[in-house]
């Protein structure tokens, strides 16, 4: 029993360090990494059928038959899995809470020139603080653009770490771009360990 508990004790160090690591992020299964993170940040299924119709032939003068172009009709439709649902209502819940408080949310989060990735919306549907998380996003595009230029992966660590700081406001207020944030976060960390130190 000593050995199985040591192992299990091992197991969840090293849980906790792959979640400090990655932003709280764990993905775990049989696949590697790679195919985890690929497979978390894919888009719904789609499903449904495409029909194609053929189309009558043209009898010709030489009393040959031209075929035209056949008509295609898709029936497909996106399909989110049950997790994906599930993170969708409970956003929506936290929405409409937070939209109670912020009419302007629609027009700042719907703009068209704020383009998010999908493995921060996904992270955004998660975080219980999403919707506020979203509506800083709409207020600073230039910060969305970075994160559209990561990897997806990284992006989703970034988000979850900046909506952290976010809820402890600890973002400053003239913070635009990804850059800024980090350096500012930077400072931050610098002067709380350098508190530790004096107080430890």
């Amino acid at each position: 029993m000593n050995n199985e508990q040591n192992e299990m004790d091992e197991y969840r160090e090293l849980r906790a360090e792959i979640a400090e690591e990655n932003g709280g992020i764990v993905i775990e299964g049989t696949d590697s990494g790679e195919n985890m993170a690929a497979a978390m940040f894919q888009p719904p299924a789609v499903t449904g059928p495409i029909v194609t119709i053929a189309s009558r032939g043209i009898p010709q003068d030489d009393g040959g038959t031209e075929h035209g172009q056949p008509t295609v009709e898709s029936h497909e439709r996106l399909v989110p899995g049950a997790e994906l649902r599930s993170d969708t209502n409970n956003y929506a819940r936290r929405l409409r809470d937070f939209a109670a408080e912020h009419p302007d949310f629609d027009s700042i989060v719907g703009r068209e020139d704020v383009l998010i990735p999908i493995s921060v919306q996904r992270t955004v549907l998660r975080l219980p603080n999403g919707p506020a998380f979203a509506f800083y996003l709409g207020q600073h595009p230039e910060v969305a653009e970075d994160l559209s230029a990561m990897d997806p992966f990284d992006a989703a660590v970034a988000a979850r770490g900046m909506a952290r700081a976010l809820e402890n406001d600890e973002i400053p207020r003239d913070v635009s771009t990804y850059a800024e944030y980090r350096a500012a976060m930077n400072r931050h960390e610098v002067r709380r360990q350098a508190a530790r130190r004096r107080n430890g």
